[in-house]
């Protein structure tokens, strides 16, 4: 006979006893978390607030919830594990997931007081913890939509604040991906998903860093970037933020100094930054009047960087230059270019980085002669 049958064949007090066991079993384990054990354990908790099981029960039901937290350190290093674990917590009704919850924002909440002050310091036991608990909340995403899942306001907010902590960035920008990826597909209301995605402050978070994270050769901060401000982009909030320089110039390191997966996020974010705003955009590195012309514009400019910097292949390249000369300006257009100094340095520093093939930096090199030469003759 199935487990599950049986335990539900329990009356109250021999439940009870079962749990005690268990519990006992659960903390006498050497190292780690007896999966088993604790799926008994999650079975045996009542499914909804227990209302006439006495006090001692109820306490002994949230203390499980403290040796898991207390043990996910020792799981730290193996995702299938946590993601198991994740999945018996919270497969066993809202009641387990509330007390879940209230715990685990309690104990992350505790461990960010921990974290050292001193980046020198190299006490790494509440840093190991801190990414335990980010690597069990992370796989507490992944589960399918139909379980509970502990987003709550403080939580997140922990979440993304991690992202300016020395030793975390990774652990909290991967936590991000899956809780945005879980956020695009839960089905919430827009108006639900807007106050969500505003609660995370999060780029206040990503503005805190120092220019040297944006210059890194990583994607993760970029990825953590565009399905934050695509998420916004789609659920309808003004983003005052992309009506400031530093918003732009920190995009534009990306652009420059990124490896392929990072530019196409920037050019992705680029896009997207567009549509969470109906206002215009005004400063020395973009210049955006929140009209078709604009968006036509900067999406041939995405267009021009992802074939002469990325795709990088001779004949387009070259097919390409006079599509560059009329969107940079020229006596033939209609409508003036609005691609600022700034996105225009952007665009030919990244196509002449030593990185490129001299093949594309030599025509880009002739090509960028002949407009200047041009361009000083007043012909543009």
């Amino acid at each position: 006979m199935a487990t599950s049958t049986i335990l539900h064949l329990l009356d109250q007090h021999t439940r009870n006893a079962a749990f005690d066991a268990s519990l006992a079993k659960l903390k006498a384990s050497p190292h780690g978390i007896d999966v088993d054990t604790l799926d008994i354990c999650a079975r045996l908790l009542p499914a909804q607030s227990p209302n006439g099981i006495q006090a001692e029960h109820i306490s002994q039901h949230e203390g499980l919830w403290d040796i898991v937290l207390s043990r996910l350190v020792d799981e730290e290093s193996s995702p299938e594990r946590l993601y198991k674990i994740a999945e018996t917590c919270l497969s066993h009704g809202p009641f387990a997931a509330e007390q879940l919850n209230t715990k685990f924002e309690h104990s992350l909440s505790s461990l960010a007081q921990q974290l050292p002050d001193d980046d020198n310091d190299n006490d790494n036991g509440s840093l190991r913890a801190v990414k335990a608990h980010l690597g069990f909340l992370k796989c507490s995403f992944w589960l399918p939509t139909g379980h509970p899942h502990m987003a709550t306001p403080k939580t997140l907010r922990l979440l993304s604040s991690f992202l300016t902590s020395k030793g975390l960035e990774d652990a909290a920008h991967d936590t991000l991906s899956a809780f945005f990826s879980l956020l695009k597909n839960c089905g919430e209301d827009p108006a639900t998903l807007s106050q969500t995605i505003n609660s995370l402050s999060l780029w206040d978070q990503l503005n805190a860093l120092d220019m040297k994270h944006f210059a890194a050769r990583s994607s993760k901060i970029y990825r953590t970037w565009f399905q934050w401000i695509s998420l916004a982009a789609s659920n309808g909030p003004r983003l005052t933020c992309v009506e400031d320089e530093q918003y732009w110039r920190k995009l534009r390191l990306g652009l420059v100094k990124g490896h392929a997966d990072q530019r196409k996020y920037c050019l992705g974010i680029v896009r997207q930054s567009f549509l969470a705003t109906p206002h215009l955009i005004d400063t020395p590195s973009m210049q955006y009047a929140a009209s078709d012309v604009d968006r036509e514009k900067y999406e041939l400019y995405s267009t021009l960087f992802e074939t002469i910097v990325l795709h990088r292949y001779t004949g387009q390249v070259e097919d390409s230059l006079p599509t560059m000369t009329k969107l940079l300006g020229s006596s033939s257009a209609t409508v003036p270019s609005h691609i600022t100094a700034a996105m225009t340095t952007t665009l030919l520093t990244a196509a002449l980085d030593p990185l490129i093939q001299e093949s594309i930096r030599k025509m880009v090199g002739r090509w960028y002669m002949d407009f200047v030469i041009e361009v000083s003759k007043g012909q543009f």
